[in-house]
C-alpha cells in the first residue's frame, strides 16, 4: 500500500485490520493541509463479505470520535 501526497506528512502508521486467513493492513497518514490536520487512510477490503464488514466496522469505530477530517480511499470491493 502506498499513498502519494504533496502535503507534509505528520505521522504514518500501518494499521492491522481484523484477522482473516491472510494478514491485512491499511496505511494511515496524518497530513498537514494548510495548518489543519487531516487523516488519509488507504485500504483494500478483501476476502468474504463478512470479513469486509468486520474491516469496515473496525475502521468506523476507529474514526468514530475523530475531531479532524478523515478520508478513506482505495478498493472497497
Amino acid at each position: 500500500m502506498a499513498i502519494l501526497t504533496r502535503l507534509p506528512v505528520r505521522r504514518a502508521e500501518v494499521i492491522a485490520l481484523p484477522p482473516g486467513p491472510n494478514p491485512l493492513t491499511c496505511l494511515e497518514l496524518e497530513l498537514d493541509f494548510h495548518g489543519t490536520s487531516i487523516t488519509v487512510t488507504g485500504l483494500h477490503l478483501v476476502m468474504t463479505e463478512a470479513q469486509r464488514l468486520a474491516q469496515a466496522r473496525f475502521l468506523a469505530n476507529r474514526y468514530r470520535d475523530a475531531s479532524r477530517p478523515i478520508i478513506l480511499a482505495g478498493d472497497l470491493n
